[in-house]
């Protein structure tokens, strides 16, 4: 972390100095270039942040293979390619502001929904929050790349597309270690003692917080009612972590849906 700090002051202070910089600090003054680049970090922030919680659910809680909880993740794509279809129509009767704000408003509903979910849920709500989320990031990407693109003059189109793309990634990347951190804080904090009962040994229960993926191999080697009270636990305490988890994440995207009603262009058309 204190390498990936100082290597960004350093490219901001030699980018600053230099002639002919690769990334123009200064452009980040336009309203609707750095609005629209923090909108779409923090709608990645939140959607990718939570999602590959997702996926973890299927098979960790419900059991699903990974070749299972790959195909039940498709109505995703599915939602977003069908509404980012529809964007540039919206954009035209509503504006940009308009368009991105429901967009990271409807991916916070799809985040904060999955948070209702417990151990015992089946599929079906968490479909229903991945295809809302789909619409949300469907709605959410064209308005913000478009905010970004149309604040630039076509020679730096290049760094347009460059920044969108970062944004995305740095978005993707912070929400996964972010959310992943808060979901690891409260696995680890509701798989106590008391929830596995007094029968699971010391060694399997401090195995099975550092990773719920451990408790599949642990449950091998107890005996089989013992195995299931930690299965059990185990599985509560994910789905705890992954609530806490979506829960911040659904409020991050919030923000960022107040954001881009307030500061993004509001202008319509692409």
């Amino acid at each position: 972390a204190a390498i990936g700090v100082a290597a960004i002051v350093a490219f901001v202070a030699w980018e600053r100095r230099c002639d002919h910089p690769m990334l123009d600090l200064k452009l980040f003054a336009h309203q609707g270039f750095s609005v629209g680049s923090l909108t779409l970090m923090l709608g990645y922030f939140g959607a990718l942040g939570t999602y590959f919680l997702y996926t973890q659910h299927l098979q960790f809680v419900l059991g699903y293979s990974a070749l299972r909880a790959g195909v039940y993740s498709i109505p995703f794509a599915l939602a977003l390619i069908a509404f980012s279809l529809q964007t540039p129509g919206l954009i035209k009767r509503f504006g940009t502001a308009k368009v991105a704000g429901l967009g990271l408003t409807v991916l916070s509903v799809g985040v904060a929904v999955r948070a209702l979910s417990t151990a015992t849920t089946g599929f079906p709500l968490l479909l229903v929050s991945l295809v809302v989320c789909g619409i949300g990031v469907g709605l959410t990407v064209a308005p913000s790349t478009g905010a970004i693109m149309s604040s630039l003059s076509p020679d730096q189109a290049g760094v347009g597309s460059a920044i969108n793309d970062a944004a995305r990634q740095v978005g993707a990347a912070t929400g996964v270690a972010v959310l992943g951190s808060v979901w690891s804080s409260a696995y680890r904090s509701a798989l106590t003692r008391a929830a596995v009962g007094p029968r699971v040994p010391d060694q399997a229960l401090r195995q099975s917080r550092i990773s719920i993926g451990s408790v599949t191999d642990l449950s091998h080697t107890l005996p089989r009612s013992v195995a299931a009270d930690l299965t059990s636990a185990a599985k509560a305490a994910f789905v705890h972590g992954s609530n806490v988890a979506n829960v911040v994440g659904a409020l991050v995207v919030l923000v960022a849906a107040a954001l881009a009603l307030r500061y993004m262009p509001r202008r319509r058309g692409m």
